[in-house]
């Protein structure tokens, strides 16, 4: 009788593996599920889909799950990082600045990440988009 892997295990497990895409599905799977919004998973669900779309190069979609880590778990390091890995993937995408840049911030207050930073972060975004000249 052996044991089943949890849905969030087995997503864990793909990503490990380096298999994004079925571990990107397993996370929304995950999130969209009634059980998987009261496990009390969620963050970890969504930071896992955020880093598998990084991947994937999908950089907005990694960038908002990122966001919602930082919202549910404002004090967990982690959805910090995962927000900031994929910032620094868009550096060189122009278009993906401009989005970046129109996009409200939705850190809360309690957040480790200070206000500080993200108006620095917005004023380096529309920056980016000015023409040199």
């Amino acid at each position: 009788s052996g044991k089943r892997a949890t849905p969030l295990a087995e997503a864990d497990a793909h990503l490990r593996e380096k298999r994004y895409v079925e571990a990107m599905l397993a996370y929304s799977m995950l999130i969209d599920s009634p059980d998987g919004q009261q496990s009390g998973f969620l963050p970890d669900a969504y930071a896992g889909r955020s880093e598998c779309l990084r991947q994937l190069e999908q950089l907005y979609h990694s960038l908002e799950d990122a966001d919602r880590v930082c919202l549910l778990r404002p004090r967990w390091p982690r959805g910090h990082a995962l927000r900031g890995e994929a910032l620094l993937a868009g550096v060189s995408q122009p278009r993906l600045w401009q989005l970046f840049a129109k996009r409200p911030v939705s850190i809360p207050a309690t957040s480790c990440c200070s206000i500080g930073r993200v108006v620095q972060w917005k004023r380096f975004a529309a920056k980016r988009q000015q023409p040199a000249g």
